[in-house]
């Protein structure tokens, strides 16, 4: 018997010890709400002390402004048969000793102790977590307001901008085309300027308007044979192909999940780059392989063209990011930066990988599918 009563008092010390070394917060109180047990972590939580708070009611650690809705959820679960399950789940506020208030999670469970029914609370200080949502929240709220102040100035771009950017372009097309030899060579010349300009700024305000366009008019996202947008665009790329000499060369390709217009978009935006910074006096070659990887497709366009230096890798995806002049290479320096918004949009990571003077490699990562490779 002596040896029994050993048994069950260790027994009581190792729960003790076990219910005071909790990370959480345990906190036992009678059928009234009035708190019988509670440990250190709920000490630490509260800021009470146990002889401080035992035989109060639990109300104490809870907001008056809440304290309604934290006794209809009690009152819930009161009107249940205890249950060896893990109870009923939810997030309140809590109330500390010195009168701040803070997120807490809780798990409530309906037991009896001693024959006696108790509530037995398990809480969580979650109120770093719940700021962290918060801030994420008010993030995707700031990001909603931004893409919508986007479209909105896509809209001035596409009308309020372009008109008279079209009047003015004709008007200098018109004098050029009527007063060119008649005027001197600088007359000449500086209408040729006007003309270039008008266009860099019609192109670049179309590239603009689409860069915009990606999130809020993009198509639905849908199983799409890769190795036929492929070959579609390579057949629309035939004419500058046999100029350049150029050889291009392409592994099967998956079926992937995404939106056909804006997939051929990035493909032809990466092989236009590929084409357009070749290297002088050496055959362009551009070969596009897809590797599956557990989740993802990831593919890669690699070229034997100038290269990039790696101090410039990020930089090359911001809109407006031209590291060469218009002088030596044309463009608006939009179009990597319209690849990184589709590939993000699809849910995917672009990147690159480049030795100056060599060439370049740029990865992109699609959703999978079950579906096999294609035939393409």
């Amino acid at each position: 018997l002596e040896q029994a009563h050993k048994h069950i008092k260790e027994s009581e010390a190792w729960h003790r010890a076990l219910v005071e070394n909790m990370a959480e917060g345990l906190i036992v109180t009678d059928r009234c709400g009035v708190i019988q047990s509670f440990n250190q972590a709920a000490e630490l939580i509260f800021g009470y002390t146990a002889g401080d708070i035992i035989g109060c009611n639990v109300n104490i650690l809870i907001p008056a402004e809440v304290r309604e809705d934290h006794d209809v959820y009690v009152a819930t679960y009161r009107s249940m048969e205890p249950v060896t399950a893990m109870g009923g789940h939810g997030n309140i506020q809590g109330l500390r000793a010195d009168g701040s208030k803070f997120d807490v999670e809780i798990t409530l469970q309906l037991r009896y102790i001693n024959g006696k029914r108790c509530n037995i609370a398990l809480v969580r200080d979650v109120s770093h977590r719940k700021q962290a949502e918060r801030a994420i929240q008010q993030k995707n709220e700031a990001l909603a307001r931004s893409n919508a102040e986007l479209e909105r100035f896509a809209y001035v771009a596409s009308h309020d901008l372009q008109e008279p950017l079209r009047t003015m372009s004709s008007f200098v097309q018109l004098i050029a085309q009527r007063y060119h030899g008649n005027l001197d060579a600088d007359a000449d010349k500086w209408i040729a300027y006007i003309v270039e300009a008008s266009n860099r700024m019609k192109q670049l305000i179309q590239d603009l308007l689409s860069y915009s366009r990606i999130n809020s008019h993009g198509g639905k996202q849908e199983p799409v044979d890769v190795g036929n947008v492929l070959d579609a665009l390579l057949a629309d790329f035939s004419i500058i192909l046999s100029q350049q000499q150029s050889d291009i060369t392409h592994d099967p390709m998956p079926i992937v999940i995404a939106d056909p217009g804006q997939l051929r978009q990035l493909l032809q935006n990466l092989i236009g780059n590929a084409m357009k910074y070749r290297a002088p006096r050496r055959t362009p070659k551009i070969h596009i392989s897809a590797e599956r990887l557990p989740d993802c497709w990831r593919f890669s366009v690699r070229d034997n063209g100038i290269g990039i230096e790696q101090k410039y890798f990020d930089r090359i995806f911001e809109i407006f990011q031209r590291l060469h002049s218009h002088s030596h290479y044309a463009g608006t320096g939009i179009g990597l930066a319209v690849c990184k918004r589709i590939v993000e949009r699809h849910g995917g990571r672009i990147w690159l990988e480049s030795t100056p003077g060599e060439g370049s490699t740029f990865f992109f990562t699609m959703q999978a599918t079950d579906a096999n490779i294609s035939t393409s």
